[in-house]
């Protein structure tokens, strides 16, 4: 009997600490899910509403935050959560370019932190490189303060490299960057005399009129020179790149 007492306290105490790690491990779950970190991203084209989403969605966690505070009856030293924008837009970050960008003025903010807006002169080149280091320490500092990031923009080549990490491909350095120009003059030159060759050469049609004719060499020479100096990134073994750029695209073929 006392054998069968022993056992039956043994597994009453092994009952209530199992029943208490159990309600520990939820405590912790929750604890957890609590404590994890958010960011919000809003992308779309200039014009669809964006601001006036990440606005109302600031307004939004801060009244879930109020609400909350409320039901769990806790102090006033409790932290505010509050979201905290980041700009994703390439015109934005240029102090100045208000009115085509759709700039958010310091009334709209309505008290909501921004940050990568009007950030430098537009006589200064920001990439995207600049974007990813600058907007992912941002996200660092607003996520220690306990608040909520929120990207927004329109600039989806800036977005991608937020979300997805930065490309592995090696940094651009002065060296390279004058021989690609190099390459590209060349290419340019190389087809302007041979246009000039091939019209030299060419009786001129007489149906024609001047116009006309100027209009359509200069267009052919167009061509050519975009086509030469696509042709490099070809050789380069990157023809998919060569055939996505947009005509004319030098700096982005420079690049």
């Amino acid at each position: 009997l006392a054998h069968a007492q022993r056992n039956t306290l043994s597994t009453q105490a092994t009952n209530k600490g199992t029943w208490i790690n159990e309600e520990e491990r939820g405590e912790k779950k929750k604890r957890e899910k609590r404590e994890k970190r958010k960011v919000v991203v809003i992308a779309g084209p200039t014009g669809v509403g964006k601001t006036q989403v990440s606005l109302a969605l600031a307004r939004l966690i801060q009244n879930q935050q109020q609400n909350q505070n409320q039901l769990e009856e806790t102090n006033l030293d409790v932290h505010k959560v509050e979201a905290e924008m980041i700009s994703a837009d390439s015109v934005q970050v240029y102090r100045g370019l208000d009115v085509g960008s759709r700039k958010v003025s310091r009334a709209m903010q309505c008290g909501v932190s921004h940050h990568l807006i009007d950030v430098l002169p537009p006589t200064q080149q920001y990439s995207a490189g600049d974007f990813y280091s600058q907007a992912r320490e941002k996200t660092e500092e607003i996520l220690k303060r306990g608040n909520v990031p929120v990207v927004v923009g329109g600039t989806g080549f800036w977005l991608r490299w937020y979300v997805k990490g930065r490309p592995t491909t090696p940094k651009s350095n002065e060296s390279t960057r004058k021989r690609a120009q190099e390459l590209i003059q060349q290419a340019i030159a190389s087809s302007s005399a041979s246009s000039a060759s091939a019209s030299a050469s060419d009786e001129k049609p007489q149906e024609l009129e001047l116009v006309e004719l100027v209009e359509k060499k200069e267009k052919e020479e167009e061509e050519g020179r975009w086509a030469n100096a696509t042709a490099l990134l070809e050789e380069a073994g990157d023809a998919e790149t060569a055939a996505r750029l947009s005509k004319n695209d030098y700096f982005r073929l420079e690049r």
